[in-house]
């Protein structure tokens, strides 16, 4: 038998929000028997290595630490807003709440639930959800929650093992197919809801062995299961959990895996688990799209105040957070190698980033006939492109027009209408795979979608998600979701007709800009009529308006242009003796037309100013001035 422990702990702070807490006060809702707790004691205590916890119940008798829990389902919590087609399994999911109200730190308040796997599937601090919404319709609180993951390499995938004979044994694909290249992950909170019919009604989640629950602490021990089903494998693994209340904010996590595999007969490379998640987690990104952790050599997060010193992460898919890949030091790494602890952080953290909206490219030479996979790159730069590599152009070519259609998908991404329409000028691209919801994969803080602007009419399309820029060299298609729900027939005829009207041929080709749709509209300032007075720093602040109206605009007003003149933007610093939160300012020439008065804007929320010849876009943290003078 094997037995490996973790504990983490975890401290959040208003307004940061690293994780959740815990306190304490016995309640007279313990249920649980006196052998559940002599066994997950003797569990979690009774191991070579094992070291006493370092939150002692005297510790946390104050009473601003105070506990409650209860395994009574308390019904769905408003704050949660899990996603309305997977709500419904709740009530079979839970397994104990812990909750805590703090009479001197209202922000130090929370409550947590705890699914049959012993594992936290949501946490509500500051009258918000912390736990991912559940939008994977098939891994309702099965993938995003915070819980163990094992596996076992060797079995992992390989297609030469076949656990139900000899381990080695060449799978039969043709007589049993899931013996062949099965994923062997074992998970703490259930199985994915693949294997139709028999996870149609109700999602599998892990069974629960054991729980107690008193003073500052509850403690869970549950069956882990294979996630992907059908499975050949079986699982052997106990998963072991303590949460326990430190006071003072402070939650000590403590994770145990437990491999009851009898070690005289089972094989070891059948039951053996060499590779494990031990930090897996979800985070809802809509209310902590930021995360911080300090560097190896440096312990500390930097200074908010500078731009240049907050060391965020990158926040990026799953399938683009490996090693070497987009997400920098955000990549997968072992636990050994971080700096100890990782911070969520709600909206208003600056970072320095800039970013650019761009479909991919094709390698230069390269030929998508002879090679429709290896042909592309997901991006390029200027430099690239200055070198050979050609950028795929979106727009509509008059002699077709979009042709739209209904992509079928089996797994169609949030439930919306997929379409694939003519919308590449040319054609001789090859297959990309951007999987893409946002400007920003990296960064889901900037809240932008992507949305197809129409620069003949000015129409603009936001679209949920983006599965191909291209797919096929012989053709033009563009494949992506749209925002209406795919109810049958008559949503995917909706869609089709919606598009196909916005983006109607024209008398000649027309582009396609690709264009962040969320961003906050802001709009300078206007002159007034009567016009404003000139001359060399002339400053007229009585000429200008902060803000006009389309009818103002007929009757002479004149709202600032923005744009480059022909000489370049020639910044340059502006020195200020109260500079906005430390950050650098400047001066440069954006305006396209001169003759506008003194504006007095103190703009303190991020702007972003995108350039419409590159499809760059930079984000500012603050304007001061439309126009001076």
């Amino acid at each position: 038998m094997a037995s490996s422990t973790a504990r983490r702990r975890h401290r959040w702070l208003p307004p940061i929000l690293a994780a959740v807490t815990l306190a304490h006060q016995p309640s007279a809702t313990t249920t649980a028997t006196t052998i559940d707790e002599a066994l997950l004691t003797d569990l979690l205590t009774q191991y070579e290595t094992h070291a006493p916890t370092e939150c002692t119940v005297a510790s946390s008798l104050d009473s601003n630490t105070t506990t409650t829990f209860t395994f009574i389902y308390p019904g769905l919590k408003s704050e949660s807003e899990w996603n309305p087609d997977v709500e419904g399994f709740e009530e079979n999911l839970f397994q104990a709440m812990m909750s805590h109200v703090d009479d001197t730190n209202g922000e130090r308040s929370w409550e947590i639930r705890i699914g049959t796997g012993g594992n936290i599937y949501s946490a509500t601090a500051h009258g918000m959800e912390i736990a991912s919404p559940q939008k994977l319709g098939y891994a309702p609180w099965i993938d995003e929650v915070d819980q163990i993951v094992s596996v076992n390499k060797q079995l992992n995938g390989n297609p030469g093992a076949d656990p139900n004979s000899n381990f080695g044994n060449a799978c039969d694909a043709a007589s049993d197919p899931y013996e062949c290249n099965t994923p062997y992950y074992i998970h703490q909170a259930g199985a994915y809801t693949r294997e139709s019919p028999y996870t149609d009604a109700e999602p599998f989640y892990s069974p629960s062995l054991a729980r107690h629950c008193a003073h500052n602490y509850c403690m869970f021990a549950s069956w882990g299961t294979q996630a992907h089903i059908p499975n050949p494998f079986k699982s052997s693994l106990m998963y072991i959990t303590k949460f326990t209340n430190c006071g003072d904010g402070i939650i000590e996590h403590t994770q145990m895996i437990h491999n009851f595999a009898d070690p005289l007969t089972s094989e070891s490379l059948v039951v053996d688990q060499d590779y494990f998640n031990v930090g897996w987690s979800g985070v809802r990104s809509s209310n902590l799209p930021f995360a911080l952790e300090p560097t190896n050599d440096v312990l500390t997060i930097g200074s908010a105040a500078d731009v240049r010193d907050v060391d965020y992460l990158p926040l990026c898919r799953w399938n683009q957070d490996f090693r070497g890949g987009p997400a920098g030091r955000a990549e997968i790494k072992n636990l050994d190698t971080l700096g100890g602890y990782t911070t969520f952080v709600g909206e208003g953290l600056i970072v320095n980033r800039e970013y650019q909206l761009t479909t991919a490219c094709r390698k230069a030479g390269a030929s998508c006939n002879l090679d429709v996979t290896g042909c592309m790159v997901e991006s390029c730069t200027d430099a690239d492109i200055a070198d050979g590599y050609v950028r795929i152009p979106l727009g509509v070519r008059a002699s077709s027009g979009p042709n739209c259609a209904f992509h079928n998908q089996a797994n169609p991404h949030g439930g919306y209408v997929a379409l694939k329409c003519d919308f590449r000028l040319t054609s001789g691209f090859g297959r990309t795979r951007p999987y893409t919801t946002g400007t920003d994969p990296c960064a889901p803080w900037k809240d932008a979608r992507i949305g197809f602007y129409n620069t003949l009419t000015g129409a603009m399309l936001e679209v949920s998600f983006v599965r191909h820029w291209s797919f096929s060299a012989s053709n033009f298609l563009v494949y992506f979701s749209t925002f209406i729900k795919d109810t049958g027939t008559t949503s995917q005829t909706e869609a089709i007709d919606m598009v196909n009207n916005m983006f109607a041929a024209g008398s000649s080709n027309f582009d396609i800009e690709l264009r962040s749709v969320n961003m906050s509209p802001v709009k300078p300032w206007c002159r007034k009529p009567t016009g404003c007075l000139t001359g060399p720093s002339v400053s007229d602040p009585d000429c200008m308006v902060s803000s006009c109206t389309e009818t103002m605009i007929e009757n002479g007003y004149t709202r600032i242009a923005l744009g480059v003149p022909p000489e370049g933007p020639d910044c340059q610093f502006y020195n200020t003796t109260d500079p906005y939160q430390g950050l650098v300012s400047l001066q440069c020439n954006l305006r396209t037309t001169t003759g506008f008065g003194f504006t007095d804007v103190n703009e303190d929320r991020p702007i972003r100013f995108y350039n419409t010849i590159t499809g760059k876009m930079v984000e500012v943290a603050y304007v001061k001035h439309w126009s001076l003078y």
